[in-house]
C-alpha cells in the first residue's frame, strides 16, 4: 500500500471529481495525500467577481480535503485559463518540486493522453505533470532544489485520469468511499452552482424543457452533487512495465501474478548468460519500493531476485 500520494491537478474540485474516491480510500488505509492545485479557479463562475471567486474557491478546496482526509493543499495561485501563458517549463519545475519535496508512491494527475479535452489548463497540467514525473528523479535537472534540501526521487506508480481514457486499465471500486467523494465534491458550492447552471443554459439555448426533464432539481443546484458522480467507480490509466512501472504490476492485476514477458537473466558478477527469451514470472511478494527484492517462480525454480524493469522487459539479476 502507497504510504504517500501526491495529486497534481488544475483547478480546486478536479481531484475530487476525478479522483475523489481514489484519494479518499488511500487516505483511509493509512496513506498520506497531498494535493497540489495549479490554478486559482477564478475563471468559473456567472455571479462572482474574479478576485472574490479565487479566494471562496481556494476556502472551498481546503474543506474539501478535510473531508478526502488529505493534508491542506498546496494552491500554486496561477491564473485560471492561463497556464499556457506562461513561460515555457514553469510549471513543470513546480511540478517537479513537489515530487521532490513530498516523495511521494503514487502521483494522481491528468492523463496527457486523454481524447478530447478542450480545457487549455487540463491539457497544460497532464503535459506538465507527465514531465515532472519523468524528470522529478533526475538530479541534473533543476539542480537548484540540492541546495534547497530536495533531492531527486522517483514515483512509482502512476494514476491517470481522463473524461476519455482509450488506455483505461485499472477500475477503482469506490462503493465504500462515494458518501465521502460526494462531501467533498459538494465543498466546492460555487462549482456546483455553476457546472449546473452551464448545463442548464446550454439546454435552454437548446430548446430544451429543463423543467419538465429535471423537475425541482432544475431549481435546486446541490442534488446536482449526487448526479454529477453516478457511478461508483473511478477509470484510470495506469502505465504498465516501462522504466519504472513494475510495481503497477501488482495494482493493475492481482497477486499472485503471472505473466508472460521478455526475461535477459544476468548471473551474480553480471555475466550475461546469453539467453532472452518469454519466461512464465509468478509473483509471490512485492516490496513496494522502485528497486526491489521479490521472491520469483522462474521455471519451477524459487530465488530471490533483484528486479529492474528496462524497456518493457524484466532484467532480473542474481541476488
Amino acid at each position: 500500500m502507497p504510504e504517500i500520494v501526491l495529486a497534481l491537478v488544475p483547478h480546486p474540485d478536479d481531484a475530487e471529481i476525478y479522483a475523489g474516491g481514489l484519494l479518499a480510500k488511500l487516505a483511509s488505509e493509512g496513506a498520506t495525500v497531498h494535493i497540489v492545485v495549479a490554478t486559482d479557479g477564478r475563471c468559473g463562475s456567472f455571479l462572482e467577481e474574479s478576485a472574490e471567486l479565487a479566494e471562496l474557491r481556494g476556502e472551498e478546496m481546503r474543506r474539501a480535503a478535510v473531508a478526502l482526509g488529505a493534508q491542506p493543499p498546496t494552491l500554486l495561485g496561477f491564473p485560471d485559463m492561463g497556464l499556457d501563458t506562461l513561460p515555457p517549463g514553469a510549471l513543470r519545475e513546480r511540478f517537479v518540486r513537489a515530487i521532490r519535496q513530498y516523495c511521494p508512491d503514487v502521483v494522481v494527475a491528468q492523463d496527457p493522453y486523454a481524447l478530447y479535452e478542450p480545457h487549455p489548463d487540463h491539457r497544460a497540467v497532464a503535459w506538465a505533470a507527465t514531465e515532472a514525473i519523468n524528470a522529478a528523479g533526475r538530479p541534473l535537472i533543476y539542480p537548484q532544489h540540492l541546495a534547497e534540501g530536495l533531492a531527486p526521487h522517483v514515483v512509482a506508480e502512476k494514476y491517470f485520469y481522463g473524461d476519455t481514457l482509450p488506455g483505461a486499465n485499472k477500475i477503482v471500486d469506490i462503493t465504500p468511499w462515494m458518501a465521502v467523494k460526494l462531501a467533498a465534491v459538494a465543498e466546492h458550492r460555487s462549482q456546483v452552482v455553476f457546472l449546473v447552471e452551464g448545463l442548464l443554459r446550454q439546454a435552454r439555448m437548446a430548446g430544451l424543457d429543463v423543467a419538465a426533464a429535471l423537475g425541482p432539481a432544475a431549481e435546486t443546484r446541490f442534488p446536482a452533487a449526487s448526479f454529477a458522480v453516478p457511478a461508483a467507480i473511478e477509470i484510470f490509466r495506469v502505465p504498465l512495465p516501462l522504466m519504472f512501472d513494475i510495481v503497477t504490476l501488482r495494482t493493475v492485476f492481482p497477486v499472485p501474478l503471472t505473466v508472460t514477458v521478455p526475461v535477459k537473466m544476468l548471473d551474480a558478477a553480471d555475466s550475461p548468460l546469453r539467453m532472452s527469451r518469454l519466461l512464465s514470472v509468478t509473483a509471490s511478494e512485492w516490496v513496494p519500493r522502485t528497486m526491489r527484492i521479490v521472491s520469483f517462480s522462474v521455471a519451477s525454480s524459487i530465488a530471490p531476485w533483484i528486479v529492474s524493469p528496462s524497456l518493457g522487459a524484466l532484467v532480473i539479476f542474481a541476488a
